[in-house]
């Protein structure tokens, strides 16, 4: 059975002129549209003793009452007392789904609104086309139906489908989470985005990849490719929205926007959820091009996973091409988060773990740089350390209510050497998308506190990893003190570093005094 023979049916049962005849043969219709979801199907079923009901449908723990009608008339307040008659004979968890396609009364849709101890939703006819075309999924449709009317008290139906939903899903955003790191510029200037001259290329520097082959286990990770229906940038910050509820958002997110000769990196969904609508300004650069590519990774329980989206750069911020892609250690035991995931983003079908053949992350052993003093410092990545207190020098150095979180460098924002030039023969192939970006950011495989004296820094190690659409790099860099004296003075913060801090909490724009 296809969609295309479902059509064919419909379209019959419509030329037909005896009512009865008529929605005898849409009863029938609706079994074979439920078993072309996998649905079990029971017709004519006497679930709700003494009284029949057209279909009773169960798929996992989704259960359906189903009524049909097909009159001239819409349905009205006395079809729904039936059903509900008839639903107070079955367990809690089976909803009601009345199917009309003359349509449905306001007086119903009232009714149902403030009704919701025994559920009921509407699917009308002008739907049903919608389902039979392929332009909507019916497991999709319910389950945004049901959670309208369960969550908000809304009743969704035909037109005010779409506009309800974008409506409320903007009233009631969520509150992303802001990464503890930011940007530091030498100048004191702090951001947690940083522009540069680019290329597109879908790919992200991250803070941490997670190692999805780290175990004593043979064999490989495991990917999850979502491709969730999405057009407009409005719903691609639902997206993130819903990812932030069902907990899937940490603050470890990085992300990057991609324009033709422009890229701005950034840190945290917070400053995503804002820097997106900002097309205009992107768009005003020299060379810019009508469209824009964005990538954002974050990590979860048991590795990580890449949202990529497309993006017009013009005011109707279409979006295609959007992929929501999980690398994982293996195929969870516990299913459900990602079961509720896939419902929450409207991804209902052809849902797959695919295996992956080799491993997750490669390696270079040394970015390659033509020499060490290559490393030209941009900026700095800095974060608090909570556990880490400094005394504050101004106040009782006994009391802990006067100490205040340590900062740390994290991170550095390197000038990219090879931005513009031919690749190095012995360069590794997986890296050469680095050439893209005038900057690079970096990871200290040490930390040291803000404010330390001169230091050098020298570059480790990339880290590469792929999903089906982007590519992640996380480049290690690390750092010696200049001479011997500062070896002995970085076992414990130097006086400089206690004024600096002083004086950065009086005034922003303080200079930052380290080697490149």
């Amino acid at each position: 059975m296809s969609k295309h023979s479902l059509l064919q049916e419909f379209r019959t049962i419509a030329a037909i002129k005896n009512p009865a005849k008529r929605g005898y043969n849409l009863e029938r219709f609706m079994v074979n549209l439920f078993r072309f979801y996998h649905f079990q199907t029971t017709p004519n079923a006497g679930a709700a003793k003494p009284r029949q009901v057209d279909l009773f449908a169960t798929r996992d723990t989704e259960s359906y009452l189903i009524e049909t009608k097909w009159r001239s008339d819409k349905s009205g307040i006395d079809d729904i007392d039936s059903l509900r008659s008839r639903l107070r004979r079955v367990p809690a968890h089976v909803t009601g789904l009345l199917v009309s396609i003359g349509g449905f009364s306001e007086t119903v849709i009232a009714d149902l609104a403030t009704n919701t101890a025994q559920p009921v939703i509407l699917l009308s006819g002008g739907e049903l086309e919608q389902i039979l075309l392929d332009r909507e999924s019916l497991l999709r449709l319910l389950h945004r139906k049901k959670e309208a009317l369960l969550a908000h008290g809304t009743v969704l139906l035909d037109a005010a489908l779409m506009q309800t939903m974008s409506a409320r899903s903007r009233k009631s955003a969520a509150v992303l989470p802001v990464s503890p790191a930011e940007f530091m510029w030498p100048d004191g200037h702090r951001s947690r985005v940083l522009d540069c001259r680019g290329e597109f290329g879908q790919f992200v520097f991250a803070r941490e990849i997670p190692d999805i082959d780290w175990m004593p286990a043979a064999g490989f990770g495991v990917a999850l490719d979502l491709y969730p229906k999405i057009y407009g940038e409005q719903s691609l910050l639902d997206l993130i929205d819903t990812l932030s509820n069902l907990g899937w958002v940490t603050g470890q997110a990085c992300w990057s926007i991609q324009q033709a000769s422009q890229n701005w990196h950034g840190l945290g969904a917070a400053e995503f959820a804002t820097a997106l609508p900002r097309w205009a300004e992107r768009a005003a650069h020299d060379d810019s091009h009508h469209s824009e590519e964005c990538c954002y990774t974050d990590v979860c329980d048991g590795g990580f996973y890449t949202l990529t989206a497309n993006l017009a750069a013009h005011q109707s911020r279409l979006v295609s091409m959007v992929n929501l892609s999980f690398q994982l250690q293996g195929i969870p035991l516990d299913l459900s988060p990602l079961m509720q995931l896939c419902k929450a983003v409207g991804v209902h079908e052809a849902v797959h773990f695919r295996p992956l053949h080799s491993r997750s992350i490669t390696r270079s052993e040394r970015f390659p740089l033509r020499s060490q003093t290559d490393i030209e410092v941009v900026a700095y990545v800095v974060q608090h350390d909570d556990f880490d207190l400094l005394l504050d020098p101004d106040r009782d150095a006994q009391s802990t209510t006067t100490m205040r979180p340590a900062e740390w460098v994290t991170g550095i924002v390197i000038r990219n050497p090879l931005f513009g030039k031919s690749a190095p023969a012995e360069m590794d192939p997986d890296l050469r998308p680095l050439q893209s970006s005038e900057l690079i950011i970096c990871n200290l495989a040490h930390h040291h506190p803000l404010g330390y004296e001169r230091v050098t820094y020298y570059a480790d190690r990339v880290e590469c990893a792929r999903s089906i659409n982007a590519q992640l790099f996380a480049v290690s860099c690390n750092w010696n003190p200049a001479d011997l004296q500062g070896r002995i003075r970085d076992l414990t913060p130097c006086d400089s570093m206690r004024e600096r801090d002083q004086t950065y909490n009086e005034t922003p724009g303080d200079h930052m005094d380290l080697e490149q």
